[in-house]
């Protein structure tokens, strides 16, 4: 008896042992679960270019990255998270802001008075955001993606310009450190053939890194371009953007990614519900490019944003297209809609295919350029006469006080005890300081509507592109060979990823 039970035991254990093996050997066959590696990049060049806003964009993100079961991404922001101080933010309540203030408008500004800085909030790496470690991250995250992986790139920050040659234009990162278009290209080299690497760059100049998607950068055909690496930029390679401010006050956000991240959330980032729903396939899912077409249609910003898809379609115009004739009125697709939205916007009765849609297009434009011709040459005109006046006190103050303009000194500090509150009485007195207050805050104002009209030409901008982009979209469906519209048909799949969100 106990022979016969020891001998069912033996062929359980091999039956169990066999089982084992057989759900080994099942999953070793199985393929791997795919992975998102989400890197978010940002700051500034050092603390004086590193302001709340960037800082507050990109903790947006990593609340909405936190709040979907999202733990596994990289935050290297400015100066680390081990920074002293390196975001720079508004204080208006700063201590000793009367006694300081008459001063500050003579040999700085009221802003430099009421600036403050403060360590990061939001950095998830001890790693300052420089060029080599940026270059670092990215090539490691890139070595440990498996086929099948997406790597997105998220960049909070600012850019720089090469006019020679915009294929140089740079991400200005910590250490008055830069990284290059074509650096970039050079390091996403790494991108293994089986993962696909999206980026989201909305920084000033951003419009050349659309040329990431070749493989490489001195062969910027279409035969170079990546399917599996796609993204979009907010403005052309020669324009500001918007989104590098010390505003602390959200409602005032007008940047690109306000409303694009809005409209994968469904909610503004104040929690408010959105004028109108971006998901144009009714799938329940807000991906990438609705959310691109909702930021260009929505924001009321200088931004001319651009997707890779569409540099694809700009890449592969033939010669002979641009001189073909297009009936706007028999096109039909997303283009053409973000053309009337836009028309409406700007307060253009959108007709298409009329004579007086065009012309009312062009002046609004040429309209919206004067504006803000006219009212930078009144802003020049007037920092001149501020710099005048503030050069006279200046001489002034150093003739009676010498010792104010030797700041950092103790006999600085002697004067600020003895004599301070004596110089400001005298200040307040002069009619030129009186000007000079007044100066300032004209200043202030003529600033606010230059944005405002260079806003409105971007709006414009936006709407001849749109056009320019609805007809190109027809004609690569018309006289585009199978494998550019296979290419291209690729590229529209890449940036239509609804993976952000789980």
């Amino acid at each position: 008896m106990h022979a016969i039970s020891q001998n069912l035991n033996e062929k359980y254990i091999m039956l169990i042992q066999k089982s084992l093996l057989a759900l080994c050997l099942l999953a070793l066959s199985l393929p791997a679960l795919a992975t998102t590696r989400i890197i978010v990049l940002g700051g500034g060049a050092g603390p004086d270019s590193s302001e709340i806003s960037i800082e507050k964009n990109v903790g947006w993100i990593v609340d909405m990255l936190r709040r979907n079961g999202r733990t596994d991404f990289d935050v290297q922001f400015a100066g680390g998270s081990l920074s002293n101080a390196d975001v720079k933010e508004k204080n208006p309540d700063v201590a000793g802001r009367d006694k300081w203030l008459p001063l500050a408008r003579v040999f700085s500004s009221k802003s430099s008075l009421l600036t403050a800085y403060r360590k990061n909030t939001v950095a998830n790496r001890e790693q300052e955001n420089t060029r080599d470690n940026v270059i670092e991250l990215l090539e490691q995250r890139l070595q440990q993606s498996q086929p099948g992986d997406d790597v997105l790139i998220i960049y909070r920050g600012h850019g720089g310009h090469e006019p020679s040659d915009t294929d140089r234009n740079y991400l200005r990162l910590w250490g008055e450190t830069q990284l290059s278009v074509i650096e970039l290209i050079e390091v996403l080299d790494k991108q293994p053939d089986d993962v696909t690497l999206r980026f989201i760059f909305p920084q000033c100049f951003s419009g050349s890194f659309v040329k990431l998607i070749h493989n490489n950068a001195n062969d910027q055909s279409l035969d170079s371009v990546n399917i599996k690496r796609c993204g979009f930029v907010t403005v052309p390679d020669d324009r500001q953007s918007e989104g590098c401010t010390v505003e602390d006050d959200e409602t005032q956000y007008r940047d690109f990614s306000t409303y694009f991240f809005a409209a994968i959330t469904g909610k503004s980032r104040l929690g408010q519900p959105l004028k109108w729903s971006p998901d144009k396939n009714d799938d329940g899912v807000v991906d990438f490019r609705e959310a691109y077409f909702y930021a260009n249609m929505e924001a009321y910003a200088r931004g001319v944003p651009r997707a890779t898809s569409e540099y694809f379609l700009e890449l592969w115009q033939p010669w002979y297209v641009r001189w073909l004739p297009f009936d706007i009125a028999t096109i039909d697709n997303e283009y053409k809609d973000v053309a009337a939205h836009l028309a409406h916007k700007l307060g253009i009765k959108y007709a298409s295919g009329e004579d007086g849609f065009t012309e009312a297009m062009h002046a609004s434009r040429k309209q919206a350029e004067s504006v803000f011709r006219d009212t930078n040459k009144a802003l020049a005109q007037l920092k001149q006469a501020e710099k005048k006046i503030r050069a006279h006190l200046k001489t002034q103050i150093s003739m009676q006080w010498p010792d104010a303009t030797n700041a950092y000194t103790d006999s600085y500090f002697v004067f600020v005890e003895r004599d301070l509150a004596e110089l400001n009485r005298w200040l307040l007195a002069q009619a030129e300081y009186t000007e000079l207050a007044e100066l300032q805050e004209k200043i202030e104002q003529l600033e606010a509507s230059s944005l405002s009209a260079d806003r409105d030409i971007g709006m414009n901008m936006r709407l001849q592109r749109a056009l320019q982009l609805a007809k190109l979209r027809d004609a690569i469906d018309r006289f585009g060979s199978q494998s550019e519209l296979e290419k291209y048909n690729a590229l529209l799949q890449c940036e239509a990823w609804d993976g952000f969100i789980k």
